[in-house]
């Protein structure tokens, strides 16, 4: 399919997904309706699949554009009949267009980068391709989702990874991909590039009724300017829609009880149910919401419906996971208190135990500053000029905070990885940047100028840093620069899969390491945490029998990526720890090695043995 059709489109399939949610707000008289719109449109899909799933219907084109189809009439139907309060129209700008303008420019390089890196190489966040795009494919190969959350030793075998994360994302990519009959990933382009362009509305709109019209243009500035903002919301993950979350939710949480009214509340409502369907952790938005709507002294009575909006929106694809596998944030365990998958689990407490904050954030401090540090400044300078009247965006701003320093020691892909959690904040940072911006601005309004300048000076380096992130641009010839993601495509498409499948031939294989690589060409894929290879890591069989037990299920091969926190966690099993005995090198590509079993004939197996065992990487880092 011609790159330009796929573009058509994803964008018709994105308006399409927007009407009834713009519809409603339209009739309610809710201010920003396209952003309304994206989020009840999301939402409602969202709902949609989860509709189906439960009711054992297909996720076929057919039964998605049917029901669409029966939303979008509903909400024409309702949109003859305007209610609600009238919208709320912002004050007139009263700068001139020049001053209006001249920040704008800043958006310029980051918007050319950012649509070429959407277009080019779509969904390039590092676990984008076997978690949610992946998801997303499976959701149009298979029309169901009877295997997600995994929990039998089959589901394993189709989605490899532990997952319980409520399909919003997926289902945004497969809505595209069902209406298209492909899964082609430039049809995704429009939705990302829509929620970048929709934060960006977002925190104009919030700076702008926080503090005055031109902090509106700062704050977009600011955040246009910021790097890992930039690239966290067009990854193709879901911080993109916790950052938009949680910026729309404080545009239409009302700050008196003077503005209170349903509509509002329930938009309010919806915009952070959005986080809590994202991920785990916007649930935190609920209880950010509630605190500072009584701060605001707003009734009981409007935030006890808040907080049921959120609970019937977001809690049934939770408690779908509570039915299916006893914990509903699986595969979270919450400090031991919920079951897991416990060899998995085991991986991530290596995690844990390894990848500290404070040595993360030592070691990426320069990562930080130069990706993070025009929002992250802009918050400072804001929390401090307006201590007294942002009491709201800062602690929103210090939950999200609290947020990422929890998740750091569970992300294995790096520091600058773990940022891409900050998104949110880094939102809340541009708004309160874009209020201190505008303040010195009108006191100094010779500094317009120059601020412009500047403005647009740090939005070249941040269109190059976008460009290549997680890499760094200056490390790189200039001709190179737009290759940079051809290493990520081109290593996840190495000769190496090709080499397994084709000496595995179509047998079950242990793995360690890249599934979905192995499972597009054929592989039979048994990761280390399945149900089925459970006894690996419970201690009940020794390294022979659990050899023998392996071969009765088939499993022949073992692929492992190399690694010492790999290395640690397979020598939790006695199978791992005597391996030289039953696992025979097949091949070997550097970071990734391919074993086939061997079972010495005729011979008992010792339950233990001098021999060394397995050792992937040395066992220290």
């Amino acid at each position: 399919m011609p790159l330009l059709t796929q573009l058509v489109i994803g964008t018709l399939t994105l308006i399409w997904l927007m009407i009834p949610g713009w519809l409603i707000a339209r009739r309610w008289g809710l201010s920003y309706p396209l952003l309304a719109g994206f989020v009840g449109g999301a939402i409602g899909l969202n709902a949609l699949v989860f509709g189906l799933q439960i009711t054992s219907m297909p996720l076929s084109r057919t039964s998605m554009t049917a029901a669409w189809l029966l939303v979008t009439l509903i909400a024409i139907i309702l949109r003859r009949k305007p209610t609600g309060p009238k919208p709320r129209t912002p004050p007139p700008e009263s700068d001139g267009r020049y001053k209006r303008l001249l920040p704008w420019l800043a958006l310029v390089p980051v918007l050319a980068v950012t649509i070429w890196r959407v277009t080019v190489h779509p969904l390039f966040g590092m676990d984008t391709s076997f978690r949610w795009n992946y998801l997303a494919e499976l959701m149009l190969t298979h029309r169901t989702l009877d295997f997600y959350p995994p929990t039998t030793g089959a589901d394993y075998g189709l989605y490899a990874w532990p997952d319980g994360i409520p399909p919003l994302v997926s289902s945004l990519y497969f809505w595209s991909y069902s209406l298209a009959g492909s899964a082609l990933g430039t049809l995704t382009a429009p939705v990302v590039l829509a929620q970048f362009g929709l934060l960006l509305l977002a925190v104009h709109a919030l700076a702008r009724r926080e503090f005055s019209p031109q902090a509106g243009i700062f704050a977009a500035a600011l955040l246009a300017i910021t790097p890992m903002a930039v690239w966290a919301t067009t990854m193709g993950q879901e911080t993109g829609l916790t950052a938009l979350s949680l910026v729309a939710m404080l545009l239409y949480l009302p700050r008196s009880p003077a503005e209170e009214n349903t509509p509002t509340m329930v938009m309010a409502a919806l915009a952070a149910a959005l986080g809590a369907l994202a991920r785990e952790y916007g649930w935190a938005f609920l209880l950010v919401g509630v605190v500072l709507g009584r701060s605001r002294g707003l009734s009981w009575r409007r935030l006890a419906l808040f907080s049921a909006v959120v609970f019937l929106t977001a809690a049934p694809w939770y408690a779908r996971n509570a039915i299916l596998t006893g914990n509903p944030l699986f595969n979270l365990d919450l400090g031991g208190l919920l079951p897991v998958n416990r060899a998995h689990a085991a991986l991530m407490e290596l995690y844990r135990q390894n990848f500290r904050l404070g040595e993360q954030l030592a070691n990426g401090m320069d990562t930080l500053m130069f990706t993070c540090f025009a929002a992250l400044a802009g918050g400072l300078a804001g929390a401090l000029l307006f201590r007294k009247k942002a009491g709201g965006l800062l602690l929103a701003a210090a939950t999200v905070g609290a947020l990422w320093m929890a998740s750091v020691a569970y992300t294995a892909a790096g520091f600058t990885y773990t940022l891409r959690v900050l998104n949110p904040l880094l939102a809340l940072g541009a708004v309160l940047g874009g209020g201190a911006c505008a303040h010195w601005i009108k006191e100094r309004p010779r500094l317009l100028l120059c601020a412009g300048i500047g403005l647009f000076v740090f939005s070249i380096d941040a269109a190059l840093r976008t460009l290549v992130l997680p890499s760094e641009p200056y490390v790189h010839r200039p001709s190179d620069w737009t290759r940079i993601d051809d290493v990520m495509q081109n290593f996840q498409h190495r000769p190496i899969y090709d080499d397994i499948a084709r000496r595995t031939n179509g047998g079950r294989v242990l793995v360690l390491g890249p599934h979905i690589e192995l499972i597009r060409l054929g592989v039979a894929v048994v990761p280390t945490w399945s149900p089925e290879v459970a006894f690996l890591f419970d201690g009940q069989e020794s390294a022979g029998s659990a050899a023998q037990h392996l071969s009765r299920l088939g499993i022949h091969h073992v692929v492992v990526s190399k690694g010492w926190i790999n290395s640690r966690y397979l020598l939790r099993s006695l199978f791992f720890q005597e391996a030289p005995l039953f696992l025979k090198p097949s091949i070997d590509a550097g970071d990734m090695a391919l074993y086939e079993i061997h079972i010495p004939p005729n011979q008992p197996v010792p339950l233990s043995s001098p021999t060394q065992p397995l050792r992937v990487l040395p066992d220290s880092p």
